[in-house]
């Protein structure tokens, strides 16, 4: 088993992190790891550490 197969690949978890700050609107940004890690319990995300990973993805959309 591939380590991408293991848990879901980086795009995949980007698009999800994405469309929870959307859905979202203009929460506390520190709700927003709560709201995304609720969004993926019980899917596997690998050895992706997942706080560092949410907290890139909000510094990259912010800079769009």
């Amino acid at each position: 088993m591939t380590e991408q197969a293991k848990g879901l690949d980086k795009a995949a978890l980007r698009r999800i992190i994405e469309s929870t700050v959307v859905a979202a609107g203009e929460p506390d940004p520190s709700t927003l790891p709560h709201l995304i890690r609720q969004r993926l319990e019980g899917q596997a995300t690998g050895e992706l550490d997942l706080d560092q990973y949410i907290q890139q993805v909000l510094r990259e959309m912010k800079k769009a």
